[in-house]
């Protein structure tokens, strides 16, 4: 049931980025306010986001760990949808419709996650997966964070032995 689940929201997450995007882009053509037009351009950024990372692009799936991390946790992707509803309410008709389809698809993400506690550790492994696939297939990146984090240890010794004396104590 949950592999449906996540089959199932993943379309609907990609039907209603695409609304998104067509409501803000149709807002943006009929406003003369700046401030919608902003919330215009925000709101296809933010439906970009959820696009792709719904469509499981290997191409952008590692920019958006590395600056998104919370579209890997499903309560948190689903708090993101609220606020992006919040936004599309401020539209015309088509947002405000949008919105509500957007508020009530994160509803059902809700409650996916209170009725079906594997809900969250599915999709994470699903994303995860996704994750050591392009690492693997692109050892040069992974291999720049392995750096990254080295020169940060060096450049830090206290850091660094808080977080190997708290990995240490946790296999305790």
């Amino acid at each position: 049931a949950i592999p449906n689940i996540i089959f199932y929201t993943r379309v609907l997450n990609l039907a209603l980025g695409v609304c998104m995007i067509v409501a803000s882009i149709l807002s943006l053509l009929t406003t003369t306010s700046a401030t919608t037009g902003v919330l215009c351009c925000y709101t296809v950024a933010f439906a970009c986001l959820l696009c792709c990372f719904e469509s499981g692009l290997q191409v952008v799936l590692s920019n958006i760990a590395l600056n998104c991390g919370f579209m890997y946790s499903a309560a948190w992707r689903s708090t993101f949808m609220v606020f992006i509803s919040t936004i599309l309410f401020s539209f015309s008709i088509f947002g405000k419709i949008v919105g509500a389809l957007m508020l009530a698809n994160a509803g059902f993400n809700f409650y996916a996650l209170w009725k079906y506690p594997g809900y969250e550790d599915a999709q994470r492994d699903r994303s995860m997966k996704d994750i050591k696939d392009y690492l693997a297939e692109n050892p040069a990146f992974a291999a720049s964070f392995v750096q990254a984090g080295t020169a940060a240890m060096v450049a830090n010794p206290e850091l660094a032995a808080s977080v190997v004396s708290a990995a240490v104590s946790s296999r305790s």
